[in-house]
Protein backbone atom coordinates (compact mmCIF):
# COMPACT_ATOMS: atom_id res chain seq x y z
CA UNK A 1 0.00 0.00 0.00
CA UNK A 2 1.34 3.39 -0.92
CA UNK A 3 1.74 6.38 1.35
CA UNK A 4 -0.62 9.35 1.04
CA UNK A 5 1.09 12.29 -0.67
CA UNK A 6 2.09 15.43 1.18
CA UNK A 7 -1.00 17.43 0.32
CA UNK A 8 -2.51 19.40 3.15
CA UNK A 9 -0.84 16.79 5.30
CA UNK A 10 -2.15 17.81 8.70
CA UNK A 11 -5.73 18.07 7.50
CA UNK A 12 -5.61 14.73 5.71
CA UNK A 13 -4.08 12.88 8.65
CA UNK A 14 -6.66 14.37 11.00
CA UNK A 15 -9.47 13.42 8.66
CA UNK A 16 -8.29 9.83 8.33
CA UNK A 17 -7.87 9.42 12.07
CA UNK A 18 -11.50 10.38 12.55
CA UNK A 19 -12.67 8.25 9.64
CA UNK A 20 -11.56 5.05 11.32
CA UNK A 21 -14.25 5.36 14.00
CA UNK A 22 -17.02 6.98 12.01
CA UNK A 23 -19.75 5.55 9.83
CA UNK A 24 -22.62 6.46 7.59
CA UNK A 25 -25.56 8.29 9.18
CA UNK A 26 -27.90 5.62 10.54
CA UNK A 27 -30.44 7.57 12.57
CA UNK A 28 -33.09 10.28 12.22
CA UNK A 29 -34.48 9.81 8.71
CA UNK A 30 -35.02 13.07 6.84
CA UNK A 31 -38.53 14.41 7.32
CA UNK A 32 -40.34 17.19 5.53
CA UNK A 33 -38.59 20.42 6.45
CA UNK A 34 -35.56 20.80 8.68
CA UNK A 35 -35.83 20.33 12.43
CA UNK A 36 -35.01 23.46 14.41
CA UNK A 37 -31.76 23.07 16.23
CA UNK A 38 -30.83 19.85 14.43
CA UNK A 39 -27.06 19.57 13.91
CA UNK A 40 -25.91 19.98 10.32
CA UNK A 41 -22.44 18.68 9.53
CA UNK A 42 -20.56 21.46 7.75
CA UNK A 43 -18.81 20.58 4.52
CA UNK A 44 -15.18 19.71 5.10
CA UNK A 45 -12.75 21.71 3.01
CA UNK A 46 -9.09 20.90 2.43
CA UNK A 47 -6.36 22.83 0.69
CA UNK A 48 -4.53 20.52 -1.70
CA UNK A 49 -1.16 21.35 -3.19
CA UNK A 50 -0.17 20.52 -6.75
CA UNK A 51 1.29 17.05 -7.39
CA UNK A 52 4.90 17.07 -6.13
CA UNK A 53 7.62 16.86 -8.77
CA UNK A 54 9.12 13.45 -9.20
CA UNK A 55 6.16 11.64 -7.57
CA UNK A 56 5.91 7.93 -8.34
CA UNK A 57 2.75 6.45 -9.95
CA UNK A 58 1.35 5.14 -6.65
CA UNK A 59 1.83 8.57 -5.07
CA UNK A 60 0.03 10.23 -7.98
CA UNK A 61 -2.93 7.85 -7.69
CA UNK A 62 -3.11 8.22 -3.91
CA UNK A 63 -2.97 12.00 -4.28
CA UNK A 64 -5.74 11.90 -6.88
CA UNK A 65 -7.99 9.88 -4.54
CA UNK A 66 -7.30 12.19 -1.60
CA UNK A 67 -7.88 15.34 -3.66
CA UNK A 68 -11.28 13.97 -4.70
CA UNK A 69 -12.49 15.10 -1.27
CA UNK A 70 -12.49 18.70 -2.56
CA UNK A 71 -15.35 19.62 -4.91
CA UNK A 72 -14.15 23.23 -5.22
CA UNK A 73 -13.84 24.60 -8.76
CA UNK A 74 -15.21 21.41 -10.31
CA UNK A 75 -12.70 19.16 -8.51
CA UNK A 76 -9.75 21.21 -9.68
CA UNK A 77 -7.42 19.71 -7.05
CA UNK A 78 -8.06 16.15 -8.29
CA UNK A 79 -7.90 17.14 -11.96
CA UNK A 80 -4.34 18.37 -11.40
CA UNK A 81 -3.32 14.69 -11.19
CA UNK A 82 -4.87 13.90 -14.61
CA UNK A 83 -3.70 14.54 -18.14
CA UNK A 84 -5.85 17.18 -19.93
CA UNK A 85 -7.51 14.44 -22.01
CA UNK A 86 -8.29 12.28 -18.95
CA UNK A 87 -9.66 15.30 -17.11
CA UNK A 88 -12.15 15.96 -19.91
CA UNK A 89 -13.40 12.36 -19.79
CA UNK A 90 -13.59 12.07 -15.99
CA UNK A 91 -17.09 12.58 -14.50
CA UNK A 92 -16.65 12.75 -10.70
CA UNK A 93 -20.26 12.24 -9.66
CA UNK A 94 -21.10 9.44 -12.10
CA UNK A 95 -20.26 6.87 -9.43
CA UNK A 96 -18.99 7.05 -5.86
CA UNK A 97 -17.23 4.27 -3.95
CA UNK A 98 -17.56 4.74 -0.19
CA UNK A 99 -14.97 2.93 1.93
CA UNK A 100 -14.32 2.76 5.66
CA UNK A 101 -10.91 4.44 5.99
CA UNK A 102 -7.49 4.82 4.35
CA UNK A 103 -6.30 1.64 6.07
CA UNK A 104 -8.82 -0.41 4.07
CA UNK A 105 -7.64 1.01 0.74
CA UNK A 106 -4.86 -0.71 -1.23
CA UNK A 107 -2.88 1.17 -3.87
CA UNK A 108 -0.31 -1.05 -5.59
CA UNK A 109 1.82 -0.83 -8.71
CA UNK A 110 0.96 -3.60 -11.19
CA UNK A 111 3.28 -2.43 -14.01
CA UNK A 112 5.55 0.53 -14.79
CA UNK A 113 2.54 2.62 -15.88
CA UNK A 114 -0.44 0.91 -14.20
CA UNK A 115 -1.65 1.18 -10.60
CA UNK A 116 -4.34 -0.99 -9.08
CA UNK A 117 -6.62 0.27 -6.32
CA UNK A 118 -8.80 -2.08 -4.30
CA UNK A 119 -11.01 -1.99 -1.22
CA UNK A 120 -13.37 -4.39 0.57
CA UNK A 121 -16.38 -3.63 2.73
CA UNK A 122 -17.34 -0.64 0.58
CA UNK A 123 -20.56 0.69 -0.92
CA UNK A 124 -21.61 2.16 -4.27
CA UNK A 125 -23.45 5.40 -5.03
CA UNK A 126 -24.70 5.63 -8.62
CA UNK A 127 -25.33 8.72 -10.72
CA UNK A 128 -28.90 8.96 -9.41
CA UNK A 129 -27.73 8.97 -5.79
CA UNK A 130 -28.83 5.41 -5.06
CA UNK A 131 -26.71 3.83 -2.31
CA UNK A 132 -25.96 0.08 -2.39
CA UNK A 133 -23.61 -1.73 0.01
CA UNK A 134 -21.29 -4.17 -1.71
CA UNK A 135 -22.03 -7.85 -0.99
CA UNK A 136 -20.19 -9.30 2.00
CA UNK A 137 -16.62 -10.18 1.04
CA UNK A 138 -16.72 -8.38 -2.33
CA UNK A 139 -13.56 -6.49 -3.35
CA UNK A 140 -14.03 -3.38 -5.48
CA UNK A 141 -11.00 -2.82 -7.70
CA UNK A 142 -9.92 -0.59 -10.59
CA UNK A 143 -6.81 -0.26 -12.76
CA UNK A 144 -5.51 3.24 -13.45
CA UNK A 145 -3.12 3.89 -16.36
CA UNK A 146 -0.52 6.66 -16.14
CA UNK A 147 1.68 8.45 -18.65
CA UNK A 148 4.43 11.04 -18.39
CA UNK A 149 3.65 14.67 -19.19
CA UNK A 150 6.72 16.94 -19.34
CA UNK A 151 8.61 14.24 -17.44
CA UNK A 152 6.02 13.94 -14.65
CA UNK A 153 3.64 11.03 -14.07
CA UNK A 154 -0.04 11.86 -14.57
CA UNK A 155 -3.15 9.69 -14.76
CA UNK A 156 -3.95 9.12 -18.44
CA UNK A 157 -6.99 6.85 -18.15
CA UNK A 158 -9.44 5.68 -15.51
CA UNK A 159 -12.25 3.15 -16.09
CA UNK A 160 -15.58 4.42 -17.37
CA UNK A 161 -17.79 5.79 -14.58
CA UNK A 162 -14.84 5.70 -12.19
CA UNK A 163 -16.12 8.77 -10.35
CA UNK A 164 -14.96 9.36 -6.76
CA UNK A 165 -13.59 7.13 -4.01
CA UNK A 166 -14.47 8.68 -0.64
CA UNK A 167 -13.93 7.60 2.94
CA UNK A 168 -16.94 7.55 5.27
CA UNK A 169 -15.55 10.61 7.03
CA UNK A 170 -15.90 12.86 4.02
CA UNK A 171 -18.90 11.13 2.44
CA UNK A 172 -21.11 11.73 5.47
CA UNK A 173 -20.22 15.41 5.38
CA UNK A 174 -20.42 15.89 1.62
CA UNK A 175 -23.65 13.90 1.06
CA UNK A 176 -26.97 13.50 2.86
CA UNK A 177 -30.06 11.36 2.16
CA UNK A 178 -33.18 13.06 0.82
CA UNK A 179 -36.53 11.85 -0.50
CA UNK A 180 -37.65 12.29 -4.08
CA UNK A 181 -41.44 12.04 -3.84
CA UNK A 182 -43.91 10.54 -6.28
CA UNK A 183 -47.70 10.79 -6.20
CA UNK A 184 -50.50 8.36 -6.92
CA UNK A 185 -53.09 10.65 -8.50
CA UNK A 186 -55.89 8.10 -8.08
CA UNK A 187 -55.63 7.75 -4.31
CA UNK A 188 -53.69 10.97 -3.49
CA UNK A 189 -50.93 8.97 -1.77
CA UNK A 190 -47.28 10.09 -1.71
CA UNK A 191 -44.42 7.57 -1.96
CA UNK A 192 -40.84 8.54 -1.11
CA UNK A 193 -37.73 7.28 -2.90
CA UNK A 194 -34.58 7.76 -0.79
CA UNK A 195 -31.36 8.97 -2.48
CA UNK A 196 -28.12 10.74 -1.53
CA UNK A 197 -27.25 14.24 -2.78
CA UNK A 198 -24.21 16.50 -2.34
CA UNK A 199 -24.88 19.11 0.33
CA UNK A 200 -22.90 21.78 -1.51
CA UNK A 201 -23.29 23.12 -5.02
CA UNK A 202 -27.04 23.75 -5.32
CA UNK A 203 -29.03 21.23 -3.28
CA UNK A 204 -32.39 22.77 -4.23
CA UNK A 205 -31.46 22.59 -7.92
CA UNK A 206 -30.31 18.96 -7.65
CA UNK A 207 -33.52 17.90 -5.88
CA UNK A 208 -35.76 19.75 -8.35
CA UNK A 209 -33.89 18.24 -11.29
CA UNK A 210 -34.26 14.73 -9.78
CA UNK A 211 -37.97 15.35 -9.24
CA UNK A 212 -38.46 15.99 -12.95
CA UNK A 213 -36.94 12.62 -13.91
CA UNK A 214 -38.96 9.44 -14.41
CA UNK A 215 -39.82 7.30 -11.42
CA UNK A 216 -37.21 4.59 -10.69
CA UNK A 217 -37.64 1.12 -12.17
CA UNK A 218 -38.89 -0.51 -8.98
CA UNK A 219 -41.75 2.05 -8.80
CA UNK A 220 -42.69 2.11 -12.53
CA UNK A 221 -46.43 1.66 -12.91
CA UNK A 222 -46.89 2.00 -9.14
CA UNK A 223 -46.69 5.78 -9.02
CA UNK A 224 -46.06 8.30 -11.76
CA UNK A 225 -43.90 11.38 -11.86
CA UNK A 226 -46.90 13.31 -13.24
CA UNK A 227 -44.53 15.66 -15.08
CA UNK A 228 -45.22 15.96 -18.83
CA UNK A 229 -42.53 14.38 -20.99
CA UNK A 230 -39.72 16.75 -21.89
CA UNK A 231 -40.29 19.10 -18.95
CA UNK A 232 -37.01 20.52 -17.65
CA UNK A 233 -35.80 23.44 -15.60
CA UNK A 234 -36.10 26.48 -17.87
CA UNK A 235 -33.43 28.16 -15.74
CA UNK A 236 -30.85 25.64 -14.58
CA UNK A 237 -30.91 26.80 -10.99
CA UNK A 238 -33.52 26.88 -8.22
CA UNK A 239 -32.84 29.95 -6.09
CA UNK A 240 -34.29 30.21 -2.58
CA UNK A 241 -35.48 33.70 -1.70
CA UNK A 242 -37.21 34.51 1.56
CA UNK A 243 -37.80 30.82 2.21
CA UNK A 244 -39.41 30.27 -1.21
CA UNK A 245 -37.79 27.88 -3.73
CA UNK A 246 -38.33 29.37 -7.20
CA UNK A 247 -38.74 26.56 -9.77
CA UNK A 248 -38.94 27.87 -13.34
CA UNK A 249 -40.17 25.09 -15.66
CA UNK A 250 -40.08 24.74 -19.44
CA UNK A 251 -43.28 25.37 -21.41
CA UNK A 252 -44.05 21.65 -21.74
CA UNK A 253 -45.21 21.79 -18.10
CA UNK A 254 -48.33 23.60 -19.36
CA UNK A 255 -49.45 20.32 -20.98
CA UNK A 256 -50.12 18.82 -17.53
CA UNK A 257 -53.73 17.99 -16.73
CA UNK A 258 -55.42 19.42 -13.64
CA UNK A 259 -54.66 16.24 -11.65
CA UNK A 260 -51.06 16.20 -12.85
CA UNK A 261 -50.55 19.83 -11.83
CA UNK A 262 -51.91 19.09 -8.39
CA UNK A 263 -49.52 16.12 -8.13
CA UNK A 264 -46.56 18.18 -9.39
CA UNK A 265 -47.14 20.76 -6.68
CA UNK A 266 -47.47 18.05 -4.00
CA UNK A 267 -44.28 16.34 -5.18
CA UNK A 268 -42.18 19.51 -5.34
CA UNK A 269 -43.49 20.79 -1.99
CA UNK A 270 -42.60 17.53 -0.24
CA UNK A 271 -39.21 17.17 -1.90
CA UNK A 272 -37.92 20.76 -1.77
CA UNK A 273 -39.06 21.50 1.79
CA UNK A 274 -36.32 19.13 2.94
CA UNK A 275 -33.79 21.81 1.94
CA UNK A 276 -32.81 23.86 5.00
CA UNK A 277 -34.50 27.26 4.83
CA UNK A 278 -37.19 26.29 2.31
CA UNK A 279 -40.73 26.81 3.60
CA UNK A 280 -42.64 27.28 0.34
CA UNK A 281 -42.31 26.38 -3.33
CA UNK A 282 -43.26 28.38 -6.41
CA UNK A 283 -43.73 26.51 -9.71
CA UNK A 284 -43.62 28.89 -12.66
CA UNK A 285 -43.69 28.85 -16.46
CA UNK A 286 -42.63 31.98 -18.33
CA UNK A 287 -42.52 33.78 -14.98
CA UNK A 288 -46.14 33.00 -14.11
CA UNK A 289 -47.38 30.49 -11.49
CA UNK A 290 -48.36 27.06 -12.82
CA UNK A 291 -52.08 27.54 -12.28
CA UNK A 292 -54.40 25.23 -10.35
CA UNK A 293 -58.06 25.49 -11.26
CA UNK A 294 -59.24 25.22 -7.65
CA UNK A 295 -56.66 27.53 -6.08
CA UNK A 296 -56.52 31.30 -5.94
CA UNK A 297 -52.93 31.28 -4.71
CA UNK A 298 -49.93 29.00 -4.71
CA UNK A 299 -50.46 26.05 -2.31
CA UNK A 300 -48.36 25.95 0.85
CA UNK A 301 -49.05 22.37 1.99
CA UNK A 302 -49.90 18.99 0.50
CA UNK A 303 -53.14 19.01 2.53
CA UNK A 304 -54.36 21.99 0.46
CA UNK A 305 -53.84 19.77 -2.61
CA UNK A 306 -55.81 16.86 -1.18
CA UNK A 307 -52.73 14.69 -0.63
CA UNK A 308 -51.77 12.84 2.52
CA UNK A 309 -48.24 13.11 3.89
CA UNK A 310 -45.93 10.16 3.29
CA UNK A 311 -47.43 7.18 5.13
CA UNK A 312 -46.12 5.94 8.46
CA UNK A 313 -46.71 2.95 10.72
CA UNK A 314 -49.95 3.29 12.69
CA UNK A 315 -50.24 1.01 15.74
CA UNK A 316 -52.94 0.92 18.42
CA UNK A 317 -52.70 -2.64 19.74
CA UNK A 318 -50.12 -5.39 20.18
CA UNK A 319 -51.19 -9.04 20.34
CA UNK A 320 -49.09 -11.66 22.06
CA UNK A 321 -49.42 -15.42 21.71
CA UNK A 322 -48.75 -17.84 24.57
CA UNK A 323 -49.54 -21.42 23.62
CA UNK A 324 -52.96 -21.32 21.99
CA UNK A 325 -54.02 -18.06 23.64
CA UNK A 326 -53.97 -14.65 21.92
CA UNK A 327 -54.01 -11.59 24.19
CA UNK A 328 -54.54 -8.01 22.97
CA UNK A 329 -52.43 -5.38 24.72
CA UNK A 330 -53.05 -1.63 24.23
CA UNK A 331 -50.11 0.32 22.84
CA UNK A 332 -49.89 2.33 26.07
CA UNK A 333 -48.94 -0.85 27.88
CA UNK A 334 -46.06 -1.51 25.51
CA UNK A 335 -44.92 2.03 26.04
CA UNK A 336 -44.88 1.43 29.79
CA UNK A 337 -47.78 3.73 30.57
CA UNK A 338 -50.12 1.06 31.94
CA UNK A 339 -50.25 -2.65 32.68
CA UNK A 340 -53.73 -3.40 31.36
CA UNK A 341 -54.73 -5.86 28.67
CA UNK A 342 -57.67 -5.30 26.34
CA UNK A 343 -59.95 -8.03 27.68
CA UNK A 344 -62.83 -7.10 25.39
CA UNK A 345 -60.66 -7.36 22.27
CA UNK A 346 -58.98 -10.54 23.51
CA UNK A 347 -62.37 -12.17 23.95
CA UNK A 348 -62.96 -11.95 20.17
CA UNK A 349 -59.61 -13.48 19.22
CA UNK A 350 -59.48 -17.21 18.33
CA UNK A 351 -57.71 -19.99 20.16
CA UNK A 352 -54.94 -21.31 17.87
CA UNK A 353 -53.62 -24.84 18.17
CA UNK A 354 -49.88 -25.52 18.23
CA UNK A 355 -50.07 -26.96 14.69
CA UNK A 356 -50.48 -23.38 13.38
CA UNK A 357 -47.67 -20.78 13.41
CA UNK A 358 -46.66 -17.35 12.06
CA UNK A 359 -49.80 -15.49 13.13
CA UNK A 360 -50.86 -12.26 11.38
CA UNK A 361 -53.83 -10.13 12.41
CA UNK A 362 -55.79 -7.50 10.49
CA UNK A 363 -57.17 -4.14 11.56
CA UNK A 364 -59.61 -4.05 14.46
CA UNK A 365 -58.64 -7.69 15.17
CA UNK A 366 -61.34 -8.93 12.77
CA UNK A 367 -59.24 -11.49 10.92
CA UNK A 368 -56.43 -13.76 12.07
CA UNK A 369 -54.18 -15.76 9.72
CA UNK A 370 -51.66 -18.55 10.41
CA UNK A 371 -49.59 -21.14 8.51
CA UNK A 372 -49.67 -24.88 9.19
CA UNK A 373 -46.59 -26.43 10.74
CA UNK A 374 -45.83 -28.22 7.45
CA UNK A 375 -45.83 -24.84 5.59
CA UNK A 376 -48.50 -26.06 3.13
CA UNK A 377 -51.79 -24.54 4.31
CA UNK A 378 -53.28 -21.24 5.44
CA UNK A 379 -56.08 -20.78 7.93
CA UNK A 380 -58.07 -17.56 8.30
CA UNK A 381 -60.23 -16.93 11.36
CA UNK A 382 -63.10 -14.44 11.21
CA UNK A 383 -63.35 -13.60 14.86
CA UNK A 384 -63.20 -17.07 16.41
CA UNK A 385 -64.57 -18.89 13.36
CA UNK A 386 -61.90 -20.82 11.36
CA UNK A 387 -62.05 -20.59 7.56
CA UNK A 388 -59.63 -22.96 5.74
CA UNK A 389 -58.00 -21.53 2.60
CA UNK A 390 -57.83 -23.87 -0.43
CA UNK A 391 -54.30 -25.23 -0.85
CA UNK A 392 -52.24 -23.31 -3.41
CA UNK A 393 -48.52 -23.77 -2.64
CA UNK A 394 -45.79 -25.25 -0.48
CA UNK A 395 -42.99 -23.83 1.64
CA UNK A 396 -45.17 -20.93 2.71
CA UNK A 397 -43.45 -18.13 4.63
CA UNK A 398 -44.97 -16.09 7.44
CA UNK A 399 -48.04 -14.26 6.06
CA UNK A 400 -48.59 -10.51 6.37
CA UNK A 401 -51.64 -8.24 6.18
CA UNK A 402 -51.35 -4.73 4.70
CA UNK A 403 -53.15 -1.49 5.53
CA UNK A 404 -55.74 -2.24 2.81
CA UNK A 405 -56.52 -5.55 4.58
CA UNK A 406 -54.97 -7.73 1.92
CA UNK A 407 -53.20 -10.96 2.82
CA UNK A 408 -49.66 -11.52 1.48
CA UNK A 409 -47.63 -14.75 1.50
CA UNK A 410 -44.82 -16.33 -0.53
CA UNK A 411 -43.90 -19.93 -1.31
CA UNK A 412 -43.56 -22.34 -4.23
CA UNK A 413 -45.98 -23.69 -6.80
CA UNK A 414 -45.31 -25.77 -9.93
CA UNK A 415 -41.58 -25.58 -9.32
CA UNK A 416 -41.43 -21.77 -9.15
CA UNK A 417 -41.32 -19.25 -6.32
CA UNK A 418 -44.37 -17.04 -6.13
CA UNK A 419 -45.93 -14.25 -4.09
CA UNK A 420 -49.70 -14.41 -3.57
CA UNK A 421 -52.23 -11.84 -2.39
CA UNK A 422 -55.97 -11.64 -1.76
CA UNK A 423 -58.43 -9.75 0.48
CA UNK A 424 -58.03 -11.29 3.91
CA UNK A 425 -61.80 -11.82 4.21
CA UNK A 426 -62.26 -13.59 0.85
CA UNK A 427 -62.67 -16.98 2.53
CA UNK A 428 -63.55 -19.17 -0.47
CA UNK A 429 -60.77 -17.88 -2.75
CA UNK A 430 -57.20 -19.08 -2.94
CA UNK A 431 -54.74 -16.19 -3.14
CA UNK A 432 -53.78 -14.96 -6.64
CA UNK A 433 -50.14 -15.18 -7.75
CA UNK A 434 -48.53 -11.92 -8.84
CA UNK A 435 -46.34 -11.82 -11.93
CA UNK A 436 -42.70 -11.73 -10.75
CA UNK A 437 -40.39 -13.61 -13.18
CA UNK A 438 -37.30 -12.48 -11.27
CA UNK A 439 -38.44 -14.59 -8.28
CA UNK A 440 -38.54 -17.93 -10.10
CA UNK A 441 -35.34 -19.44 -8.63
CA UNK A 442 -35.52 -17.77 -5.22
CA UNK A 443 -36.51 -19.04 -1.82
CA UNK A 444 -38.46 -16.36 0.05
CA UNK A 445 -38.04 -16.27 3.83
CA UNK A 446 -40.28 -13.28 4.58
CA UNK A 447 -42.50 -10.59 3.04
CA UNK A 448 -43.68 -7.27 4.51
CA UNK A 449 -46.02 -4.76 2.80
CA UNK A 450 -45.07 -1.09 3.25
CA UNK A 451 -47.28 1.37 5.18
CA UNK A 452 -48.05 3.18 1.90
CA UNK A 453 -49.48 -0.03 0.36
CA UNK A 454 -47.40 0.50 -2.79
CA UNK A 455 -44.24 -1.49 -1.95
CA UNK A 456 -43.34 -4.95 -0.69
CA UNK A 457 -40.16 -5.83 1.21
CA UNK A 458 -38.83 -9.33 0.57
CA UNK A 459 -36.11 -11.41 2.20
CA UNK A 460 -34.95 -14.17 -0.13
CA UNK A 461 -32.05 -16.39 -1.20
CA UNK A 462 -31.20 -16.95 -4.86
CA UNK A 463 -30.19 -20.22 -6.55
CA UNK A 464 -26.52 -19.58 -5.71
CA UNK A 465 -27.35 -19.16 -2.03
CA UNK A 466 -26.86 -15.37 -2.09
CA UNK A 467 -29.21 -13.66 0.39
CA UNK A 468 -31.07 -10.50 -0.58
CA UNK A 469 -33.14 -7.84 1.15
CA UNK A 470 -35.17 -6.05 -1.51
CA UNK A 471 -38.08 -3.69 -2.06
CA UNK A 472 -40.40 -4.10 -5.04
CA UNK A 473 -43.17 -1.84 -6.25
CA UNK A 474 -46.65 -3.44 -6.33
CA UNK A 475 -48.32 -2.76 -9.70
CA UNK A 476 -52.11 -2.95 -9.55
CA UNK A 477 -54.68 -3.66 -12.23
CA UNK A 478 -58.20 -2.39 -11.51
CA UNK A 479 -57.07 -1.85 -7.94
CA UNK A 480 -55.86 -5.46 -7.49
CA UNK A 481 -52.12 -6.31 -7.08
CA UNK A 482 -50.99 -7.91 -10.35
CA UNK A 483 -47.20 -7.58 -10.68
CA UNK A 484 -44.04 -7.10 -8.63
CA UNK A 485 -41.49 -4.87 -10.33
CA UNK A 486 -37.82 -5.76 -10.65
CA UNK A 487 -36.74 -4.94 -7.10
CA UNK A 488 -34.37 -2.46 -5.54
CA UNK A 489 -31.74 -4.33 -3.52
CA UNK A 490 -31.37 -2.34 -0.31
CA UNK A 491 -28.95 -4.55 1.61
CA UNK A 492 -26.44 -6.95 0.07
CA UNK A 493 -24.16 -7.11 3.10
CA UNK A 494 -26.58 -9.03 5.36
CA UNK A 495 -26.27 -12.82 5.48
CA UNK A 496 -28.84 -15.32 6.76
CA UNK A 497 -31.75 -12.83 6.77
CA UNK A 498 -34.88 -14.50 8.12
CA UNK A 499 -37.49 -11.86 9.03
CA UNK A 500 -38.35 -8.30 8.02
CA UNK A 501 -40.66 -5.47 9.11
CA UNK A 502 -41.14 -1.77 8.29
CA UNK A 503 -40.17 0.72 11.00
CA UNK A 504 -41.46 3.60 8.87
CA UNK A 505 -41.85 4.28 5.15
CA UNK A 506 -38.05 4.70 4.72
CA UNK A 507 -36.64 2.08 7.10
CA UNK A 508 -36.71 -1.70 7.43
CA UNK A 509 -35.69 -3.88 10.36
CA UNK A 510 -34.27 -7.33 9.55
CA UNK A 511 -33.13 -10.36 11.53
CA UNK A 512 -29.78 -11.55 10.15
CA UNK A 513 -26.00 -11.36 10.44
CA UNK A 514 -23.73 -8.54 9.30
CA UNK A 515 -19.94 -8.53 8.76
CA UNK A 516 -19.38 -11.89 10.39
CA UNK A 517 -21.25 -10.94 13.55
CA UNK A 518 -23.92 -12.88 15.40
CA UNK A 519 -27.57 -13.03 14.36
CA UNK A 520 -29.09 -9.74 15.49
CA UNK A 521 -31.83 -7.20 14.75
CA UNK A 522 -30.48 -4.94 11.98
CA UNK A 523 -31.87 -1.53 11.03
CA UNK A 524 -31.84 -1.09 7.24
CA UNK A 525 -32.47 2.50 6.05
CA UNK A 526 -33.57 2.36 2.42
CA UNK A 527 -30.54 3.53 0.49
CA UNK A 528 -28.18 3.70 3.47
CA UNK A 529 -25.74 1.78 5.63
CA UNK A 530 -27.15 -0.86 7.97
CA UNK A 531 -26.97 -0.76 11.78
CA UNK A 532 -26.77 -4.05 13.70
CA UNK A 533 -28.22 -3.75 17.21
CA UNK A 534 -26.55 -5.44 20.16
CA UNK A 535 -28.10 -6.76 23.33
CA UNK A 536 -30.55 -9.38 22.01
CA UNK A 537 -29.55 -13.05 21.79
CA UNK A 538 -30.83 -15.45 19.08
CA UNK A 539 -33.67 -13.28 17.71
CA UNK A 540 -36.14 -15.15 15.50
CA UNK A 541 -39.01 -12.67 15.10
CA UNK A 542 -39.17 -8.90 14.73
CA UNK A 543 -42.07 -6.42 14.76
CA UNK A 544 -42.36 -2.64 14.84
CA UNK A 545 -44.51 -0.14 16.67
CA UNK A 546 -43.14 2.52 14.30
CA UNK A 547 -40.13 4.80 14.47
CA UNK A 548 -36.50 4.20 15.45
CA UNK A 549 -37.38 3.15 19.03
CA UNK A 550 -40.40 0.98 18.21
CA UNK A 551 -38.81 -2.43 17.69
CA UNK A 552 -40.01 -5.60 19.43
CA UNK A 553 -37.94 -8.77 19.15
CA UNK A 554 -38.72 -12.35 20.17
CA UNK A 555 -35.74 -14.62 20.89
CA UNK A 556 -35.43 -18.37 20.48
CA UNK A 557 -36.15 -18.95 24.16
CA UNK A 558 -39.36 -16.86 23.98
CA UNK A 559 -37.90 -13.73 25.59
CA UNK A 560 -39.60 -10.56 24.33
CA UNK A 561 -37.46 -7.42 24.16
CA UNK A 562 -38.66 -3.89 23.46
CA UNK A 563 -36.16 -1.29 22.34
CA UNK A 564 -35.83 1.55 24.85
CA UNK A 565 -33.29 4.28 24.10
CA UNK A 566 -30.17 2.49 22.92
CA UNK A 567 -30.94 -0.65 24.93
CA UNK A 568 -33.65 -3.24 25.42
CA UNK A 569 -36.36 -3.81 28.01
CA UNK A 570 -37.51 -7.38 28.71
CA UNK A 571 -41.27 -7.96 28.39
CA UNK A 572 -41.37 -11.55 29.69
CA UNK A 573 -41.76 -14.72 27.64
CA UNK A 574 -44.23 -15.52 24.86
CA UNK A 575 -44.37 -17.60 21.67
CA UNK A 576 -45.18 -14.88 19.11
CA UNK A 577 -45.71 -11.12 18.94
CA UNK A 578 -48.16 -9.66 16.41
CA UNK A 579 -48.67 -6.01 15.49
CA UNK A 580 -52.07 -5.84 13.71
CA UNK A 581 -52.18 -4.05 10.36
CA UNK A 582 -53.43 -0.47 10.84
Amino acid sequence: MSRWPRVAAAAVVAALSVAGCSGLPRHSPVEQGHEIGAPVLPPVRFRFEAPPRGAEPTQIVSGFLAAGWSADDDYAAARAYLTPQASQRWTPRSHVVVYESASSLEVTKSSDSTVRIAVSGAAHLDEHGRYTPAPAGEVIAADVRLAKVDGQWRIAAVPNEFGLWLSHFYFERAYRPFDVTYADTRTRVLVADRRWFPTVGGLSTALARAQLEEAPTYLKGVVENNVPAGTTLAVDTVPVTGGVAQVELSRSALEATADQRRAMWAQMLTTLRQVPGVREVSLRVDGRPLALLSAQSEPKSVAELGYSPVAGVNVETVVQRTGSQLTAVPLATWLGRSDETDRLASAHLPSIEATWKHVAIGAELRHTVAVSDDDRRLMVWQGKQPRPVPEFGTGLCAPAIDTEQRLWVAGRSNGATRVWSRPVGAFTLAPSALSAPWLVNRQVQAVAPAPDGRRLALVSTDAAGVPRVEVSGVVKKSGVPARLNQPWTVATDIVEPSAVTWMDDRTLAVVGRHSGGRVAPIIVPLGGGVEPLKGVDTPIQIASLGGPRGLIVVSEDGTVSRRVGTGWQSRGNIDEIIVPAG
